[in-house]
């Protein structure tokens, strides 16, 4: 680009572009888009990346979050699924017997501890067994009845 009266044009820095000849201006990349310096136009971020207005680059996301193309920030995972390692397009479902709850940045599923379980995949919490029936052991999906002659105890 070049404004009036100039004897060279500057290349748009990293961040900016311009898509035209005769251009008397750069133009910032949007938040979820990038651009090295000379650009003639922005590239969008990968899934598991974001950036902020006028970047150079694209961040990976941190663990325990994610994104999709283009984006501007990176998202926690929903309950029941976690994201174990940064630059995570997607987040992964929790096993059955597991399970993990969205008030944070979740890389990996807790197991459901003794005494509890989960039937199924995806769990935001455990349940506890029914009086009368027992679990031994962490990352349950079921529980056991107590056999006669015994009670069950907490």
């Amino acid at each position: 680009y070049s404004s009036t009266g100039a004897f060279a044009c500057v290349a748009c820095p990293s961040g900016y572009y311009s898509n035209s000849a005769a251009s008397t201006s750069c133009t910032a990349c949007p938040a979820g888009y990038y651009a090295a310096s000379q650009s003639s136009s922005c590239t969008s971020c990968p899934g598991g990346t974001y950036s902020f207005t006028a970047s150079s680059s694209c961040t990976d996301c941190v663990a325990g979050t994610y994104s999709t193309g283009s984006a501007s920030e990176c998202i926690y995972c929903n309950n029941g699924t976690y994201s174990g390692s940064s630059g995570s397009s997607s987040c992964t479902t929790c096993d059955a017997g597991k399970y993990s709850i969205s008030s944070g940045a979740f890389t990996s599923c807790t197991s459901c501890s003794k005494g509890t379980y989960a039937v199924n995949t995806g769990a935001s919490s455990c349940t506890n067994c029914a009086a009368g029936q027992y679990v031994a052991t962490t990352a349950a999906t079921a529980c056991s009845d107590c056999s006669a002659g015994y009670i069950c105890l907490e």
